[in-house]
């Protein structure tokens, strides 16, 4: 708890919390579990099976492990993960997600977008998400079928 704090964890099954506001949170261990409520927090993640959570507005999430479940619920929310078979929640309004690993579902806010990387079997593109286009809807659970595109699951 308190303004600016800074934690960092190296470890399996860590669980840390915080509450205020510019929080900046490191973790590198598997099978941890971090949440922040304060505004403006960043978070960074390295290991598998992590479980983020966010709550403030224009919070950062920046995560690179394998089976990772992120969920941010502020608005401004900026998710960046590289690690696959990842479940991303942003219902934040506004928020941004962009991926350059496999995501298994994702569900956009209003005003919600996302950039999700696939392999065409020749180069690496993006499949965009825009919430209130080619009907991408607010709460909805999303994933990439095998033509890339957007679908409910």
């Amino acid at each position: 708890m308190g303004y600016s704090v800074r934690i960092g964890s190296v470890g399996f099954n860590s669980h840390i919390g915080s509450s205020g506001e510019r929080a900046r949170v490191a973790v590198t261990g598997n099978s941890s579990r971090i949440s922040s409520a304060g505004d403006s927090s960043r978070i960074a993640n390295t290991g598998m099976r992590v479980r983020v959570c966010t709550l403030g507005e224009r919070c950062h999430v920046a995560s690179n492990g394998d089976l990772v479940q992120i969920a941010s619920f502020g608005a401004n929310a900026r998710i960046a993960n590289s690690g696959d078979n990842v479940h991303i929640i942003a219902s934040g309004e506004n928020s941004t997600v962009v991926s350059t690993g496999v995501v298994d579902s994702i569900i956009l806010g209003l005003g919600g977008s996302a950039a999700l990387a696939y392999h065409d079997g020749e180069r690496v593109r993006f499949a965009v998400a825009i919430e209130g286009e080619n009907n991408i809807r607010t709460g909805v659970r999303y994933r990439l079928n095998e033509q890339h595109q957007f679908v409910e699951c």
